[in-house]
């Protein structure tokens, strides 16, 4: 038979075609030189090498500040197509990680470097990104509610009433959570199947294994971020549902900032899984989906607090992430109060990167 296509990234993410027997391709996609793609003309997505090398093994001792970006991997790109009436497609991206993370253990690496993860946090053995799908709604939701949930009190206020209540406010909240995640599915579906301009995505990282048996688990979700066209307002701050791309481009140029420009949100790791990369390869990746709607930054807030926002303020600042400057002068140059919160308005160039 004729020999299937590889499809290639060079540092600037230009596409390259060639031919190559299986053999070949097989040994490629293992060690990371190839993305895979049912149709050429749809690429993976990028992230920097910096950021897959990092994977499963911790911080640097000198922390975030030595995070160099370096060229950028492909990806595997996996796509099924389903047809409608109209011929509609709709496309899906599976996008791994290449494995070489697993040379070093990594909870011990880790220890030896410094970092103090959680003790029963292993590396996964395959690391994928992708976009979040129905079969990921319940593991989602349950770490936005872990995470931005009604914080119960111990021992519950107000005796059975005060945990019927506490109870109440939780499920409304999962049920909120729940549909908003749902719709931001549907809302990326018709954007990669074309029936719309893809402009929201939610993205998650899955850690999949290999049982006894040589079948490969479904994986488990251990973190998701999220990507869309908003406003570049440092006052704005996207609601739950889901605008439509007119509305937003009416707000932003309403408000003198011109069309919207790509937005990162809810960065979220799970807790055991924190302290080996994951949220910097979240980050990366939403930069490469960044990229392909053909953005030249990307934007996101963050918590302004010294204490509670260090981490991922180092975060951000060690990827490229700069202040956008307060129009206040009394105020710190990239410091707003969005809705009584204090956050950080940050901004990253991806031109040259």
């Amino acid at each position: 038979g004729v020999p299937p296509r590889a499809l290639k990234f060079d540092v600037r993410g230009q596409r390259n075609e060639e031919v190559v027997d299986a053999a070949s391709r097989q040994g490629m996609l293992e060690n990371g030189r190839v993305g895979k793609s049912v149709e050429a003309e749809y690429g993976g997505w990028r992230v920097p090498r910096a950021a897959v090398e990092q994977l499963g093994r911790g911080l640097s001792a000198g922390g975030d500040d030595d995070y160099v970006e370096e060229d950028f991997l492909p990806f595997d790109f996996e796509l099924s197509r389903t047809e409608s009436a109209k011929k509609k497609r709709t496309f899906w991206g599976a996008f791994p990680f290449p494995p070489g993370f697993e040379a070093d253990p990594p909870l011990a690496v880790a220890k030896a470097e410094g970092m103090n993860p959680t003790p029963d946090a292993e590396a996964p053995p395959r690391v994928v990104v992708r976009n979040l799908r129905e079969s990921d709604l319940l593991p989602a939701m349950n770490m936005f509610v872990e995470e931005f949930g009604p914080r119960p009190s111990d021992p519950p206020d107000g005796g059975p009433l005060g945990r019927l209540r506490a109870a109440y406010e939780t499920r409304v909240f999962s049920w909120v959570v729940l549909m908003g995640l749902y719709m931001r599915i549907v809302r990326a579906r018709e954007g990669l199947g074309g029936r719309e301009t893809h402009d929201h995505n939610v993205l998650c990282l899955v850690e999949t294994s290999t049982t006894d048996a040589g079948r490969k688990s479904g994986g488990e979700v251990v973190a998701v971020a999220e990507l869309s066209l908003q406003p570049p307002d440092p006052m704005w701050s996207p609601p739950e549902s889901i605008l439509p791309l007119s509305d937003k481009r009416i707000i932003s140029r309403e408000g003198g900032f011109g069309e919207p420009r790509a937005y990162a949100s809810t960065v979220l790791v799970r807790p055991d899984r924190r302290g080996y990369g994951y949220g910097r390869a979240a980050v990366a990746a939403c930069e490469g989906l960044a990229r392909s709607w053909g953005c030249d930054d990307v934007s996101l807030h963050v918590d302004a607090d010294d204490t509670s926002g260090r981490a991922a303020q180092g975060l951000y600042r060690s990827m490229g992430y700069v202040g956008v400057r307060n129009a206040d002068k009394e105020a710190p140059k990239d410091f707003y109060v969005v809705k009584g919160v204090p956050l950080q308005y940050l901004r990253k160039n991806l031109k040259n990167r």
